[in-house]
């Protein structure tokens, strides 16, 4: 019989795509660049042109009614080769915020996606989704899947079946912040025609220095890296930025399908 539980199957079967000393000030917690890279106070030399990915592309980053059904081709998500088989034609990401959180048996969430849309998720993984830590699940929190299906439950429920950990993400910030930390980190970080913004004082310029920390926001010199660091949320977003898996998610050439990928973020090596 259907489960009465939303997000429900019977049976666990094996995956259905297989593959200094002293009182600290505001100063001293700007971050400081290590000494073989030094270039100003906290700050490193300029790198080379960076595209970064656009969290609000639906093509990469699909809401869940654009999502590939399980079972199904879609040849917006996969190529037909030989007539019979099939790959992905690019690496996709489904972003949604963790609504409500249910451990009985297994791991289900709701979360909302990008359209406002709910959506049950339940793991199939081999812990049932108790490989992640509680800290992780909290309500407001993002979660990030790779290769993303549609799935349609026993108890006529659609939703997400996830069996694979490494394809999972958990991000502590809530998804409207998600969108526009990516949005800051495309407009301060992006080159164009030689020349980035400072994210203190936004004055374009071709001889910008990035932060020794996060290396994704740039400044002409310290007085505009102290403005942005107190007064244009860099002191958060550094932190957040810090994290190998997101760093990789805005650096991934998302349209270019070389193999699977996933998390941790080593997953990734030659692939970015």
């Amino acid at each position: 019989m259907p489960s009465n539980t939303p997000g429900e199957d019977c049976g666990n079967p094996s995956s259905s795509r297989g593959e200094l000393g002293g009182p600290k000030t505001i100063v001293d917690h700007i971050p400081k660049c290590s000494v073989e890279e030094k270039f100003g106070d906290g700050l490193q030399k300029k790198a080379e042109g960076q595209q970064y990915a656009n969290f609000r592309d639906n093509r990469i980053f699909p809401m869940f009614a654009s999502l590939p059904e399980d079972y199904s081709i879609d040849l917006t998500f996969y190529n037909i080769i030989d007539g019979l088989n099939f790959i992905p034609r690019k690496h996709w990401c489904f972003l949604a915020e963790i609504v409500e959180i249910q451990l009985f048996l297994r791991l289900r969430l709701t979360v909302r996606d990008k359209a406002g849309v709910m959506v049950p998720i339940a793991f199939y993984t081999e812990g049932r989704g108790l490989e992640f830590a509680l800290s992780q699940l909290r309500p407001g929190h993002t979660i990030a899947i790779l290769y993303a299906h549609q799935h349609g439950f026993l108890d006529l429920t659609t939703g997400i079946r996830q069996e694979e950990c490494c394809e999972v993400k958990i991000l502590p910030l809530a998804l409207a912040e998600l969108l526009q930390l990516n949005d800051r980190v495309r407009q301060y970080s992006t080159e164009l025609e030689g020349k980035r913004t400072c994210h203190g004082c936004n004055k374009k310029s071709a001889s910008l220095q990035k932060c020794g920390k996060c290396s994704l926001f740039w400044y002409c010199d310290k007085a505009c890296q102290v403005s942005g660091w107190n007064g244009s949320s860099h002191k958060s977003d550094c932190k957040i930025l810090r994290d190998s898996d997101l760093r990789a998610m805005l650096l991934l050439k998302w349209e270019k399908f070389k193999g699977f990928v996933g998390f941790p973020v080593q997953d990734l090596f030659g692939f970015v």
